[in-house]
């Protein structure tokens, strides 16, 4: 103890001699904490729009000679024909599988000799070209992207390969309980009619509907600048974007596209457990659900605050009391899932199937009584640690071209994450109470637990929710 004090002298550490490297600051003297209340920085974002309809959104970050971006166009699964679910998902499948001047195995030794990565995706409400790459070898990586999207091979092997692979997933989705539940979910908040029942990727009947002659009239009529955005960030300016994409926005051609509004379906009575029948599992899977709303809603970013203290990870409630105090699971979560039209509010967890019931029950109680529960000591921590966590979080590229990607999906304005701060340091306790009350009300909200039902359907019963509702998995 003597030797270690010894080597503190005067707040500095006292060290053997040794060479020391040249340094613009004394690193024997430990620095100061950073501020309790640092303040959010947000990059100076540039936008135009190319003379195809192409809204661009960029932001300079010098720090590295890479580039990441993102094209996301509207649509996705919604664009899909009645009967044939899962059409834009095997149609952005299938664009990466080659090109009309390159085979799948061509094109991924293109990228790996550029250092990029090129995906493309589609979702339930919209299709994503995901791109990254240094920016020394942009140009030639963006002619990559402009041959994945204006020449795809469409190749008919590929597409029957693709297809055997979505349908292998399916059956494995079929058999995971969260995967169940989610479905399950899905069907209950929007209805089994909806546009949201079925997933984006289809399933085994729907996906036999679709031929590669539909993939191709789908990608003709549907994949247009008119819907669609680039977010950019990394080592690039405005003007080299406009030069580096030119090219590409010169090539593609705009179209009218139309994206049907999604129909709702009727949604299934709230504080009600509905259960589905995996039998002989030893874990239940729970999912405590309601309808949420879009990121652009006032309603959203407050009610993010809000939940942070109930299952925004090891520090919510719901992981304390599930896992730490009771030991019935590994985790317990909750969040709001913000898309433009499929939105929820989910909390969830996999538990051991002997304590269903009172896993179920506890679910029922912290969000039923988190309302009354939360105080000003609660607020104080949630501001504190979101706030921390907030200055730090648009410091990566990805970060940056994630902010632009949600100021264009939701038509954010471009200081939305220094509005949020702002609303985060307003906020008051009547604030959240309210919020409580309007986004996570358990008489809202349906219960689906995924389990073996001959011996724990039966005791759900005692929770006053009434008598469990037993439903079909999807498939």
């Amino acid at each position: 103890m003597d030797e270690i004090e010894s080597k503190s002298q005067a707040g500095k550490l006292v060290d053997d001699d040794y060479t020391r490297t040249p340094s613009s600051f004394d690193r024997s003297v430990e620095p100061d904490y950073l501020p309790n209340k640092p303040e959010i920085t947000v990059p100076t974002i540039w936008n135009y729009q190319a003379p195809n309809g192409l809204v661009v959104y960029g932001i300079g970050h010098t720090e590295l000679p890479v580039i990441q971006a993102n094209i996301s166009i509207k649509g996705g699964s919604m664009l899909d024909p009645e009967g044939k679910k899962g059409l834009a998902y095997l149609n952005a499948r299938l664009m990466n599988e080659g090109t009309a001047l390159k085979t799948p195995d061509q094109l991924e030794s293109a990228m790996g000799l550029l250092g990029a990565r090129i995906s493309i995706s589609s979702g339930v409400e919209g299709m994503n070209v995901s791109i990254s790459g240094l920016s020394k070898n942009f140009s030639k990586v963006i002619n990559l992207v402009k041959e994945m999207l204006l020449q795809p091979r469409f190749d008919e092997e590929a597409f029957q390969r693709v297809k055997m692979q979505t349908k292998s997933m399916i059956r494995q989705n079929s058999a995971n309980p969260q995967n169940m539940a989610r479905t399950t979910r899905d069907v209950l908040l929007y209805g089994a009619n909806s546009t949201f029942a079925t997933p984006e990727y289809g399933t085994a009947a729907t996906l036999d509907n679709i031929t590669i002659d539909d993939i191709k009239a789908f990608y003709a009529a549907n994949l247009s600048p008119s819907i669609a955005s680039l977010s950019i960030a990394g080592d690039i300016d405005k003007a080299t974007c406009e030069k580096l994409f030119a090219s590409l926005t010169k090539k593609w051609g705009a179209k009218e596209v139309s994206i049907p509004e999604p129909v709702e379906g009727i949604a299934a009575k709230g504080a009600t457990i509905y259960f589905v029948d995996n039998p002989g599992v030893t874990q239940s899977m729970i999912y405590v659900s309601q309808k949420g709303m879009p990121m652009n809603d006032p309603l959203y970013y407050p009610s993010i605050i809000a939940n942070y203290r109930l299952g925004t990870g090891s520090q919510g409630i719901l992981f304390d009391v599930i896992r730490l105090q009771r030991g019935y699971t590994y985790g317990a979560y909750s969040n709001f899932e913000p898309g433009l039209f499929r939105n929820s509010f989910t909390a969830s967890s996999s538990v051991q199937g002997s304590v269903t019931k009172e896993s179920v029950e506890l679910f029922k109680e912290l969000i039923g009584t988190y309302g009354d529960r939360f105080d000003e000591t609660m607020l104080q921590v949630t501001k504190t640690s979101m706030t921390k966590s907030m200055a730090s979080s648009f410091e990566t590229i990805g970060s940056l071209v994630n902010m632009l990607n949600n100021i264009a999906t939701y038509n954010l304005p471009f200081d939305y994450v220094k509005q949020n701060e702002s609303t985060l340091n307003s906020i008051t306790l009547a604030q959240i109470k309210e919020v409580i009350s309007k986004t996570m009300n358990p008489r809202d909200m349906v219960y689906v637990v995924v389990g073996d039902a001959k011996t724990q359907m039966e005791p759900l019963g005692k929770l006053g929710l009434g008598k469990p509702v037993p439903v079909l998995p999807i498939k």
